[in-house]
């Protein structure tokens, strides 16, 4: 049996996934990120995420647009100051 059946007879991808309910995903605002944090929100209703991104050349505000307040937010931040973690 090969890996995809058995995501396929499980119900797909999201139904064989971890709860995540409380992360921190850092980057995130980037192209990678960004869909990381939507596929978490999607996964799992009671999920929240703070995503913590600089904004520098790959990160983008608008990427994560649309999420819902109550369950995700965004810090502008580095990950490599303790101030701003």
């Amino acid at each position: 049996m090969t890996t995809s059946k058995r995501y396929s007879e499980a119900g797909g991808l999201s139904s064989c996934a971890p709860r995540i309910r409380r992360s921190v995903e850092s980057p995130g605002a980037g192209f990678i990120g960004s869909n990381f944090v939507r596929w978490v929100l999607e996964s799992d209703p009671g999920a929240s995420v703070v995503t913590l991104d600089a904004l520098t050349y790959a990160g983008n505000a608008e990427n994560l647009g649309g999420l819902d307040p109550d369950r995700h937010r965004l810090v502008v931040g580095d990950v490599t100051r303790p101030d701003d973690v």
